[in-house]
């Protein structure tokens, strides 16, 4: 495979990363504020953040492969799973 083909894919992979990664920030988030019981919440907005650094994280090498970041409006891309 060549040098260019292998950088688009290494450039989608982290794209599709950093979009699972903010979806999963966002659902911690929600699951947070409906959550009862201030232990289980805490724990929630942890991971939400831990999710929140990974995602800047990708961002970082995104960057440094000239590679865009996925536009965040594209909700369909930036979900879980899709």
């Amino acid at each position: 495979m060549k040098k260019r083909q292998l950088r688009w894919r290494l450039i989608v992979a982290i794209q599709r990363s950093y979009c699972s990664k903010l979806a999963a920030s966002r659902l911690y988030q929600a699951l947070a504020q409906q959550e009862p019981c201030q232990s289980d919440r805490e724990i929630l907005l942890m991971l939400a953040k831990k999710s929140e650094r990974s995602a800047i994280r990708y961002a970082v090498r995104l960057l440094r492969l000239s590679g865009a970041l996925p536009c965040d409006a594209d909700k369909r891309r930036c979900t879980i799973g899709g």
